[in-house]
């Protein structure tokens, strides 16, 4: 057994609420697990956490999946420690159908753009996504689909009011919850690989290295959360709708992201290699494109995920 092997059981012995006493063997592994952000009290000459963790487990999130979805996920893992979900489920032997990797802790997590994605231990979901298309019917609108599943998922669950800024930043009252990256990968004999990765801001209440306007579930609703059970309904509802990709309807799913639109009709400033310039966000085509109006034009212009960042005025979104 290696030193993650060892740190991972001592941090389930911790989840199971016992207290662990401070010994020369285990200092190192306890200074490890507190280095990942994990808060711990010391009482006695024992260590024991700060509040309730419920460890992720694939037989609970499995629980909250109907037959037929599970079925279709050929692989699952779930890693106490690993750099980037994408990455590692990325150069996994290609499955014909879902495969499903979480982690406890990121020391690489990524978001769009190569930012970084701050990921403490066993406070939040960082989940990827991979599967296959042949066919790339719809294939753009899959970061963006995939915003409006996740916001129907935390609806489920009791949450309202999450909108999302184009296109696939997920906010709650004006404050970044959840962020999702889209890898896709093309070869001839398969078609396209798609990675799909989900960091979701759960039960993390403080945190220095996030460089922008944030909350977590816990904030907004004053309580702990079991993460099983929100990635429960995150899978269910994304994979209902990667599995019916080539049967979305134009018209709904316009309207359907209209209803959770963070930027409608507000001004913006649209960064891109070139320049910047400020317009008024118009909502999105049926394409998945960001529609604008710039000043002084009165025709809608269309801005693509891959050529701009967008930022609303004043702010750090």
């Amino acid at each position: 057994m290696n030193n993650i092997d060892e740190e991972y059981e001592l941090f389930k012995s911790l989840c199971n609420l016992n207290c662990i006493e401070l010994t020369d063997t285990n200092k190192f592994l306890l200074d490890c697990i507190k280095q990942k952000g994990l808060k711990l009290k010391h009482s006695n000459g024992t260590f024991c956490l700060d509040y309730k963790i419920i460890p992720l487990s694939e037989k609970a999130i499995r629980a909250g999946i109907n037959s037929l979805l599970n079925e279709s996920i050929n692989n699952f893992d779930i890693l106490y420690e690993t750099s980037s979900t994408n990455k590692i489920i990325a150069g996994k032997q290609l499955t014909e159908e879902y495969s499903v990797l979480l982690t406890e802790f990121q020391n690489k997590g990524q978001g769009r753009r190569n930012r970084q994605w701050v990921s403490p231990l066993a406070d939040n979901i960082y989940l990827s996504i991979r599967f296959n298309l042949v066919e790339p019917d719809n294939i753009h609108l899959i970061p963006l689909l995939t915003a409006l599943s996740i916001c129907s998922a935390l609806n489920n669950l009791g949450i309202d009011g999450c909108l999302i800024k184009w296109p696939n930043d997920i906010y709650l009252s004006g404050k970044k919850l959840a962020g999702i990256l889209v890898e896709s990968y093309y070869n001839k004999a398969n078609g396209f690989d798609l990675v799909v990765g989900i960091g979701l801001n759960v039960n993390m209440q403080f945190n220095d290295n996030i460089d922008q306007v944030w909350t977590s579930l816990r904030i907004s609703q004053n309580k702990l959360f079991d993460r099983n059970i929100i990635i429960s309904e995150i899978i269910s509802e994304t994979l209902q709708v990667y599995n019916k990709l080539s049967e979305v309807d134009l018209v709904t799913f316009v309207q359907d992201w209209n209803s959770h639109d963070y930027l409608y009709n507000s001004d913006i400033i649209i960064t891109n290699d070139e320049k910047s310039y400020t317009a008024v966000a118009r909502g999105i085509s049926s394409d998945g494109a960001l529609q604008i109006l710039e000043s002084g034009s009165k025709t809608l212009k269309k801005i693509y995920s891959a050529d701009v960042s967008v930022k609303t005025k004043h702010s750090k979104v």
